[in-house]
């Protein structure tokens, strides 16, 4: 009996995580009594279509992990990194791109695994290679200084 009691007081103080959403972006709104919480770059599960409304519903969590983790802002450089998470192909784009860049691909522990200089718009990297799991993206400007990092998943 004591074993059971332990073990219940021992399982109700472990931490409960969910799952995790990995979104480029998002945002709650209020209008009145109502609210709405979205983000962008999750997985749907469903649609539900009524008349002329419509609902997708995700894997919504209250907290958003988005995917740009360091950013220079005095560099004057957006980087969009899409889709993630990915199964394939990592499109990187800069409206504003002006000299050559230097992207690299690193594990969580640091391990470099590719590396690309680009100097267009859009750069496409292919991550078919890779196992699944979680990704650093390091963008380097002029003098090697890190323009922006991103978490990228690869499903």
């Amino acid at each position: 009996m004591k074993v059971i009691i332990i073990t219940i007081l021992f399982l109700a103080y472990l931490p409960i995580q969910g799952q995790e959403v990995i979104a480029t972006g998002g945002k709650t709104e209020k209008i009145a009594d109502y609210s709405i919480d979205w983000t962008i770059g999750e997985t749907i599960i469903s649609t539900g279509i009524s008349g002329e409304l419509f609902l997708t519903q995700g894997l919504h969590q209250p907290r958003l992990s988005v995917t740009a983790l360091d950013k220079t802002p005095e560099s004057g450089i957006n980087f969009n990194v899409f889709p993630n998470p990915t199964s394939d192909i990592l499109h990187i784009h800069s409206e504003n791109l002006q000299d050559a860049i230097r992207i690299s691909l690193h594990t969580l522990s640091g391990k470099l695994l590719m590396e690309k200089a680009f100097s267009t718009k859009t750069m496409e990297m292919s991550l078919h290679q890779l196992p699944s799991g979680t990704y650093l993206l390091k963008i380097f400007g002029k003098k090697e200084k890190i323009l922006s990092t991103f978490k990228v998943l690869k499903i």
